[in-house]
């Protein structure tokens, strides 16, 4: 009796909210996943640590000495404190687990392109990546990163940081893109129309022409068929009637919804039948992808906060609403985990259908 009654205050007190859920989900998703993925691209995720000086250099030892080393170079005191917090962010990471060879190279082309726009004399920028590199492994038992190259000129430089950065965020643009010509909003159009153009300038240099440039040494390491047809046929469609719904107010009123049936029922007994579509939810977790019968995304690619190094959640517990699962209307405040489960399931299908 009291889950007939449960049943019947929900559908009668939460319907209302499925229009104001189903505007902000369907209509508004696409612009806010796609803002999401930029920052999600693995060339701003990691960059963005070193930019915004995730790292610190108390404790370090190598910090005074390579301080005072490098303060000989014309502008480096001028950029020495973002410089050396990302060595040490680097440094403590390694104190912590193995670097990985990908973190070493994003240190070394953000510390490349630093130094270029900062220094007054550019041809020194590799003489200091090396002194930089030396301190970082100078005092570990094994060595924490590999110089990936040990001088450079500043064009062949800019070229190699490109071609490395189209290939690191090459993954994260063929899940937006699993769908031919998706809907995008202008920002996310722009960042790819210009990746697309970049590839098609070195896949003309390197590959048409034949070039033997250190750029394109760098170029002939990832390039093959399957990503070249990809790159060469990438678009979106920028979508501009995307009108906005504030999160935050259906977030609101998703809690005083929740609030008034935790009331009417008694806070355990309300919450018997929602622990119960909550355990379906969990449950449907293990359904395959109807998408793709045949195989399954691997863990390591979903999309979850677990720690500091790896990258934030695309869902928000600002949706919400109510949603249908098992025959039975879930309210607003459930929606986040189930949906949480979803994104994480079906983290390539960032488009709507």
């Amino acid at each position: 009796m009291e889950a007939q009654i449960y049943y019947s205050y929900s559908c009668k007190n939460m319907n209302q909210y499925f229009s104001k859920y189903e505007s902000y989900t369907f209509v508004n998703t696409i612009k806010i996943i796609l803002d999401y993925r930029l920052r999600l691209l693995p060339t701003k995720y990691n960059y963005k640590k070193f930019d915004e000086e995730y790292g610190t250099c108390e404790g370090v030892n190598f910090y005074p000495e390579v301080t005072e080393e490098l303060s000989t170079f014309e502008g480096f005191p001028e950029i020495s404190t973002k410089i050396l917090k990302a060595v040490c962010y680097v440094y403590n990471k390694s104190k912590r687990s193995t670097i990985d060879e990908d973190t070493c190279n994003f240190l070394y082309f953000w510390l490349g392109n630093i130094l270029i726009n900062g220094l007054n004399k550019k041809d020194f920028f590799s003489e200091v990546i090396i002194r930089l590199y030396w301190r970082l492994n100078e005092n570990n038992k094994q060595k924490v990163c590999n110089l990936p190259y040990a001088r450079m000129g500043e064009s062949d430089f800019k070229k190699t940081k490109l071609i490395f950065d189209i290939f690191q965020d090459y993954v994260n643009y063929k899940m937006d893109l699993a769908r031919y010509n998706p809907p995008c909003n202008e920002e996310y159009n722009k960042y790819l129309t210009t990746y697309v153009d970049n590839y098609k300038q070195f896949y003309k240099e390197c590959i048409k022409e034949h070039k033997s440039n250190v750029y394109c040494q760098e170029f002939n390491k990832y390039y093959n068929d399957e990503k070249h047809h990809n790159l060469l046929t990438w678009s979106c469609k920028i979508t501009n009637n995307l009108h906005e719904t504030d999160p935050l107010k259906l977030e609101a009123e998703g809690e005083e919804q929740k609030a008034q049936i935790d009331e009417g029922f008694g806070g355990a007994r309300a919450q018997q039948p929602l622990q119960e579509i909550n355990e379906r939810a969990q449950a449907y977790e293990q359904i395959p992808d109807p998408f793709t019968p045949n195989s399954r995304m691997s863990e390591n690619t979903a999309v979850s906060t677990s720690s500091d190094d790896t990258p934030p959640s695309i869902i928000s517990k600002s949706v919400t609403g109510a949603v249908s699962v098992a025959g039975a209307l879930v309210p607003s405040y459930l929606l986040y985990s189930v949906i949480s489960i979803m994104i994480n399931k079906y983290n390539p299908l960032l488009y709507i259908s």
